[in-house]
């Protein structure tokens, strides 16, 4: 993804637009940056950049598009930039490493262990954050843009779609194949910890989807965008298979363990740049 600053105009923005947007958006502006570089000074540069990009544009939309969808593509051309100058080779790994295996007929290659449900403390462990962290910092840019704004942000799908100029079904399989590959770490990471059950399928009927469908369309669950007959289904195939029932807890617990991840303060050097940046408006706009 190489997605460069949108020409896209901004007219009559007044003082007290920006004083009504940028305090509650920058913070999110940050996290998102942050997620992205992984570096706290990086992140506040890239996050100034976009301030400066929307002060100098000067001439309005030329396309309807919000301030903050148009903040957040800024954000993020200019986190990439700062990720690929100190980016060295070999720091991605390939997705396909960390994805489940099925066999010919669509069960599960290996055995799924249910790490969901350890305490939070450990979850929330600073050794088990690290190895989350790390992940994240190896999955492809396109697949990292994505988790970071939909699991630690909690950006909506269409806006991100907008942000990243992409359809919502590109955004939704990234997202799922970013997911997949997060939980496939922390599954090894949990794995190698500590032994647990196995989950077992039990003697089942036959349901009209492979365990490999279900987890196709695991990001759609979760989001709430199956057909009600597709959910019904899936529900009465997690009822009868265990395996399916671990790998839904621990895809859903890999989402909520990444807002984990994210800073809750931004720091106070930032502050101070949003407050100079407010400031400088009146003799910018004369």
């Amino acid at each position: 993804m190489d997605q460069r600053e949108p020409s896209i105009q901004l007219v009559e923005v007044e003082k007290r637009t920006y004083e009504d947007i940028l305090p509650d958006l920058v913070p999110k502006l940050y996290r998102v940056a942050y997620g992205i570089v992984q570096d706290p000074m990086e992140a506040q540069d890239a996050v100034q950049d976009a301030m400066v990009n929307l002060l100098a544009k000067g001439e309005g939309f030329e396309e309807r598009a919000s301030i903050s969808t148009w903040l957040y593509r800024v954000t993020v051309n200019a986190s990439l930039d700062r990720l690929r100058a100190k980016r060295r080779k070999g720091d991605t790994v390939s997705i396909e490493d960390f994805l489940p295996k099925f066999d010919e007929e669509g069960r599960y290659a290996e055995e799924i262990v249910d790490w969901s449900q350890r305490p939070l403390e450990r979850l929330l462990s600073k050794e088990a954050m690290e190895t989350l962290e790390r992940a994240l910092g190896s999955l492809p840019e396109d697949h990292r843009i994505v988790i970071v704004m939909k699991d630690m942000e909690e950006i909506p799908l269409a806006e991100i779609a907008r942000a990243l100029d992409l359809t919502i079904a590109a955004v939704k399989s990234r997202l799922h194949r970013a997911r997949l590959a997060l939980r496939g770490v922390l599954a090894s990471y949990f794995k190698e910890e500590e032994k647990r059950p196995m989950a077992r399928p039990k003697t089942r009927r036959r349901h009209k989807q492979t365990c490999r469908e279900i987890v196709e369309i695991l990001c759609e669950y979760l989001e709430g965008e199956l057909p009600r007959e597709e959910r019904e289904e899936l529900d009465r195939h997690l009822a009868d298979c265990p395996p399916c029932l671990a790998f839904l807890n621990t895809y859903r617990k890999t989402s909520q363990l990444c807002r984990a991840l994210r800073p809750e303060d931004i720091p106070e050097e930032l502050k101070r740049r949003l407050e100079n940046f407010l400031k400088e408006i009146p003799s910018r706009r004369c």
